[in-house]
């Protein structure tokens, strides 16, 4: 699977289980409409229950993902959306290699002996 199917589907899942707020930074309310901190307040990324969902989100990242990339993203104490920022940049830096390599895999994929219906799914496959 590629990384932009992979994305879009993490994404999904995320947002139905309402923790897509965890694959960005938090968002500190504007001071104009929140009141003022008291002094015993804890920020939103404190809590038990973001921590929980954190940590959560973090392994179903890190459970989708092949051992070598969980290798080369894996940080300890990040949230998750340091972690998502990390798989992004790291797969986007690889993009024009990717793309000179289906390039070439496009311009030498063949019918041969496949059906049409092969034929149509690798080349849906290389593209995608």
């Amino acid at each position: 699977m590629n990384y932009a199917i992979w994305r879009l589907l993490f994404e999904i899942h995320c947002i139905g289980y309402g923790v897509a707020d965890h694959l960005t930074p938090p968002v500190l309310p504007s001071s104009s409409f929140a009141e003022k901190p008291t002094e015993n307040a804890i920020p939103i990324t404190k809590t038990p229950t973001w921590q929980r969902n954190d940590s959560i989100v973090k392994s179903l990242i890190y459970a989708t993902l092949s051992l070598p990339l969980l290798h080369l993203i894996f940080k300890k104490k990040t949230p998750a959306c340091e972690v998502w920022v990390t798989i992004e940049n790291a797969l986007r830096d690889n993009k024009n290699n990717k793309v000179m390599q289906l390039d070439k895999e496009l311009r030498n994929i063949s019918v041969g002996d496949s059906s049409m219906v092969d034929y149509c799914n690798r080349v849906k496959y290389l593209a995608d």
